[in-house]
């Protein structure tokens, strides 16, 4: 079962260098429109695209052994932040030594309690699990400080607002509001039907955006696009990057597949409220994990039929690659990216799995092969540049 559909299923029943040149914010009225289907090209093998691969290999410390990596974090000292799918923090070093592993798990009446998320600044690293955050030093990794989440809704990511405090996006509801029907888009919005919020750093609600109006999920909301940025990607049909900064949220990529868009409340008014056949839709969705160096852009995408895409594109000349990933693709992904580098996690195996995969595994399996001739048993950081497009 491919990737996507495991991930959904899941829900319905519930890096490591300098920074580089920084990336400069779109503003609101600069809004830049993606249209993959119009101004990429399908490939099948990455080589021709690939500038440079390098590889760091990740020490043999049992605190870094994972199954799948599904969020990575990048800081200026050049260590490199992994929370895998069972709710674990790993810390390694720019060599790949592992310096820490931050674990919270509470189990009650209630249930377990465990990491959701992660972001990073100032050096401090913020860690979502449950209804508290709870920082760290970033550089000793000591208990700095722990808050309770001054909302009473579920959060799913965080990102840092750029003034001491913290952006929390909220996936769903406490309970599911009545979405505003057909053209009755006027409907007066109470607290719990907005997505994000804005905490001050005394710990007070100082903003909410972006209403619910579509079908939101939990799955890769926040990403840090590059050189401590952080983007947000709601769950709906809009299919709206957002920045966000000190200033509040700023539209910075909106992606559209044309007549090939998921249609607007598809969940609601097609689908019936059926995960399987919003995401089985024979629609492009769900954009995703944002990523940007100063040459290039990097983006997922849910196509039809829950069809793994993704998207590189040339930041100068509008143009791109995109390719479709494998179903055994799900242990390495692009997850982090800074001024140069976009940067993945290839699994212990060192690829060497006798799995069929897509060109992005492919190419990084072979390459390995090439530099590293004994990377079977072991798990490296892949730092990889695109060419110009």
């Amino acid at each position: 079962m491919k990737r996507i559909v495991v991930a959904l299923c899941v829900l319905a029943v519930a890096a490591a260098v300098g920074c580089g040149r920084r990336i400069a914010p779109n503003s609101a009225e600069a809004e830049t429109v993606l249209k993959p289907l119009e101004q990429t090209q399908r490939v099948d093998d990455l080589s021709p695209w690939v500038d440079a691969v390098e590889f760091v290999r990740i020490a043999d410390d049992e605190r870094a052994h994972f199954t799948a990596v599904i969020k990575m974090l990048l800081d200026d000292g050049g260590n490199t932040f992994l929370l895998d799918d069972q709710g674990r923090v790993v810390a390694l070093s720019a060599d790949g030594s592992c310096l820490t592993e931050i674990t919270q798990e509470v189990c009650n009446s209630e249930g377990c309690r465990f990491i959701s998320d992660i972001a990073l600044s100032d050096n401090v690293l913020a860690v979502l699990a449950g209804s508290e955050i709870i920082r760290f030093d970033g550089s000793d990794f000591s208990h700095v400080r722990r808050d309770n989440v001054p909302i009473d809704l579920p959060c799913d990511a965080l990102a840092p607002d750029g003034k001491g405090g913290i952006y929390l996006f909220s996936a769903f509801p406490k309970t599911l509001p009545e979405l505003p029907q057909g053209s009755n888009v006027t409907k007066e919005l109470a607290g719990d039907e907005f997505m994000l919020y804005r905490i001050s750093a005394d710990g007070v609600v100082a903003g909410r955006y972006i209403p619910r109006t579509d079908c939101t999920l939990s799955l890769n909301n926040i990403s840090q696009s590059s050189c401590g940025e952080y983007v947000l990607r709601p769950q709906d049909g809009n299919h709206v990057f957002y920045r966000l900064t000190a200033d509040g949220i700023v539209p910075a990529y909106r992606v559209d597949f044309g007549d090939e868009n998921i249609p607007f409340r598809y969940y609601f008014d097609a689908a019936g409220e059926d995960l399987m056949a919003y995401i089985m839709s024979p629609y492009y969705k769900m954009p995703m994990e944002l990523h940007e160096t100063a040459s290039h852009l990097f983006f997922r995408v849910a196509g039809p039929e829950a069809r793994e895409v993704s998207v590189v594109y040339d930041r100068e000349g509008s143009a791109g690659i995109m390719w479709e990933n494998a179903p055994s693709d799900m242990q390495m992904q692009i997850l982090a990216s800074d001024g140069e580098w976009f940067y993945a996690v290839m699994p212990g195996t060192g690829g060497a799995d006798g799995e069929a995969h897509g060109p992005l595994f492919s190419y990084v399996q072979k390459a390995l092969s090439v530099q590293e001739p004994d990377a079977a048993g072991h798990s490296y950081i892949v730092k990889m540049r695109f060419r110009k497009m």
